[in-house]
């Protein structure tokens, strides 16, 4: 039995901090390669327009498909070990 109280958020807060510092360079390389993967993604998925005799319109649609295939090859690594 301890003399001293500690509160569960302390707790979870040390150990939250500590688990972020032992993989902060797994996390390092999950956001670099969503970040790569942002930029491969950036000229769209695809595209629809029209014009008339005034206006002209271009859409561009982008998705988050490579986002989470990146994703996924990031995490493949460590479903096999």
């Amino acid at each position: 039995m301890s003399l001293t109280e500690v509160s569960t958020y302390d707790v979870v807060k040390k150990q939250s901090m500590l688990k972020f510092k032992a993989f902060s360079k797994v996390f390092t390389a999950l956001i670099i390669a969503q970040i790569i993967a942002m930029l491969f993604s950036a000229g769209g998925a695809g595209s629809f327009g029209g014009s008339t005799d005034l206006i002209s319109y271009q859409f561009y649609y982008v998705t988050g498909d490579l986002v989470f295939i990146f994703t996924l090859m990031w995490l493949l690594p460590f479903l096999m070990a």
